[in-house]
């Protein structure tokens, strides 16, 4: 499926949530309470350089630009990328432009935290994961942390889809749906030190479905 066309149709939307790509599951607690997950599990500090990959209209960028060092942030929708200029302008911290976690070709340096939000669901195959997982683990220094949030899981795909409604049945069931045990060993082969699995905040809707992973280089 070919899901930029959604993203730039959310980049127009007038309420900043549909344009984080969560306008139907989230109000701005679910939104804050998605930050605070965040945050728990990076730790940042004023210390960091932070990469948000996905990064959509900026708002994550601009909400998290105040407690690290830098903020360096991409979407593979030019519309999106667009609000994120617009949004950020003036925030002397924060950095975006257009790519794709595929390609990641116009990173420069290496940043100690890295967010992936809702992303590895857009994939087309594990193969795609696996060349994700290994472009991140290039631009991490060692003990670098990365947290990649909201992953379909396999294993509650069939009730998730039960639930679903006939308008979004063909969307859900669509999403790249994820065994962490699959993912788990991709990133060890990859390289990575540590891949352990986080509950999603059980106040948040994707906390019944989804599943956070965060990664140690």
């Amino acid at each position: 499926m070919d899901w930029k066309p959604l993203w730039q149709q959310k980049a127009a939307a007038p309420d900043f949530l549909t344009q984080t790509g969560r306008g139907n599951s989230f109000n701005l607690d679910k939104f804050l309470l998605y930050l605070q997950d965040v945050n728990a599990a990076l730790q940042l500090d004023k210390s960091d350089t932070l990469l948000d990959i996905g990064g959509a209209s900026g708002w994550v960028t601009l909400f998290l630009s105040p407690f690290v060092n830098s903020v360096t942030m991409f979407d593979y929708s030019d519309k999106m990328i667009e609000k994120a200029e617009q949004l950020t302008y003036g925030c002397t911290n924060t950095s975006v432009f257009q790519d794709n976690i595929l390609s990641m070709k116009y990173l420069q340096g290496t940043y100690s935290k890295v967010l992936v939000g809702s992303v590895l669901q857009y994939l087309n195959n594990m193969d795609e994961v696996e060349q994700a997982l290994r472009k991140i683990y290039n631009v991490m220094p060692y003990y670098g942390k990365c947290l990649l949030t909201h992953n379909p899981d396999i294993s509650k795909k069939k009730s998730h889809l039960a639930t679903a409604s006939p308008e979004t049945l063909e969307m859900e069931n669509a999403r790249l749906w994820l065994d962490f045990d699959d993912v788990h060993d991709i990133a060890m082969s990859t390289g990575f030190k540590s891949c352990r699995k986080l509950a999603i905040n059980p106040l948040i809707w994707q906390s019944s479905h989804m599943f956070d992973f965060v990664l140690t280089k």
